[in-house]
């Protein structure tokens, strides 16, 4: 049979414990499925462990197909560790498999896994947490401005983009009562609540959005007057009673963070917002706000060329307080795609672990602190799983510290 690789979709459900599935074809014509259970993985978690089972099923053609089994011993698992071919035999046919390039087969103990696991220097996990919420996110969301913005894609495909998201395990969206094409406010709001309403896997996602920008007016307005009726809009639009995370979407220059944030704290008290956030702020802001009410997470723009925040005082804040850190423009936005593509060091990683750079970056984000939860954007439901499937991939330390040099200037 010819080399052939498990499709990326498929790896993740094995790495999450479901049946993945390919075709295979042997010279003589003859075909046959190929499925690979990961039957002890964790239900929250990515990775690898002993008991892989592989099932080859066919001839496809014939009247009565044959499946045989192979269970993966330790010894087996070492092999693909090495990088070194394994050859298996299925009755009279015999399949050779190797590790995918930079693979990350992770032997994990038969007891529960602790909260977090350290991996290549760097603690790991797969559900994180949104603040001190207690509220599981998984570790990509999904930042739907592009899908209301900016030459947006047609409805269909952008519910579609959605429903591709949830199936990719995330349950995390970022919208903002602004995100819209003209003065259509709520727009992206309402397109979310469409298609929350027509999946099935809905009830566990968390929208999160936004208010405190007059985007009629083309300026920032964080008075209490504009974030109540920008909070109350938003409730109609999303059609709840109360927003799960409502985010002060940017300090106002002429009105102190004292006040914006005190008018959150009043609208959280009569339970139109559960907690909040705060976008684009310094380190100092997120202290002061800390002291008024609860802050749950911070949101600024972050990716590989304008890293700032990894390495001042932001990230560290949320670290100390709890907080969750969304980094938007994970990978620095439509004018730096062709620099993303064209980076030696995110192209040569992403070689190495066999994705597309883009999926590099965002694993780039999560190799930062478990506090971090990327919200790339998507308007392709394809764009969507390859940012979910960042979840699984492992960086080792050194790469990790390749793609800092792009912002730290030291390669």
């Amino acid at each position: 049979m010819g080399a052939k690789s498990l499709a990326i979709e498929q790896m993740y459900n094995v790495l999450r414990g479901l049946p993945g599935t390919m075709e295979l074809s042997s010279s003589n014509g003859d075909r046959f499925t190929l499925t690979v259970v990961n039957p002890n993985a964790p239900a929250n978690r990515c990775q690898e462990t002993l008991g892989l089972r592989i099932a080859l099923e066919g001839p496809l053609s014939a009247e009565s197909c044959t499946v045989v089994e192979r269970v993966l011993a330790e010894q087996d698992l070492e092999t693909l560790r090495s990088g070194e071919p394994l050859d298996l035999t299925f009755g009279d046919i015999e399949i050779t498999f190797r590790s995918n390039p930079g693979g990350q087969l992770v032997q994990l103990p038969a007891e529960p896994l602790p909260p977090s696991t350290t991996k290549n220097g760097f603690e790991y996990e797969i559900l994180r947490s949104l603040g001190k919420t207690g509220l599981p996110v998984f570790p990509v969301g999904l930042g739907a401005m592009s899908l209301s913005m900016n030459n947006p894609p047609p409805e269909n495909i952008a519910i579609e983009v959605i429903n591709a998201a949830l199936e990719s395990g995330v349950n995390f969206i970022d919208t903002a009562n602004v995100y819209c094409s003209g003065g259509d406010i709520g727009h992206n709001e309402r397109l979310i609540r469409k298609a929350l309403k027509l999946n099935s896997n809905s009830k566990s996602v968390i929208v999160a959005t936004k208010g405190g920008v007059d985007k009629n007016k083309g300026r920032v307005d964080a008075s209490p007057d504009f974030l109540r009726s920008s909070c109350e809009q938003s409730l109609d639009s999303l059609g709840q009673d109360s927003i799960t995370l409502y985010q002060l979407h940017s300090p106002d220059s002429e009105i102190p963070i004292e006040e914006s944030v005190g008018a959150l704290s009043r609208l959280q008290e009569e339970g139109k917002i559960v907690h909040i956030g705060l976008c684009n702020v310094t380190a100092k802001e997120v202290v002061i706000s800390q002291e008024i009410c609860r802050i749950e997470s911070v949101q600024n723009c972050c990716n590989p060329f304008n890293a700032q925040d990894y390495f001042n005082d932001v990230l560290n804040t949320c670290k100390r307080f709890e907080m969750c850190f969304f980094p938007h423009s994970v990978l620095g936005g439509k004018s730096t795609y062709r620099q993303l593509e064209q980076n030696v060091i995110l192209v040569g990683l992403g070689q190495k672990y066999g994705v597309s750079p883009y999926s590099i970056a965002v694993a780039w984000h999560l190799s930062k602190e478990n506090c971090v939860v990327p919200i790339p954007g998507a308007s392709k439901p394809r764009t969507t799983r390859s940012s979910a499937m960042a979840a699984g991939i492992n960086l080792a330390l050194d790469d990790v510290r390749r793609i800092d040099s792009i912002w730290l200037g030291e390669e």
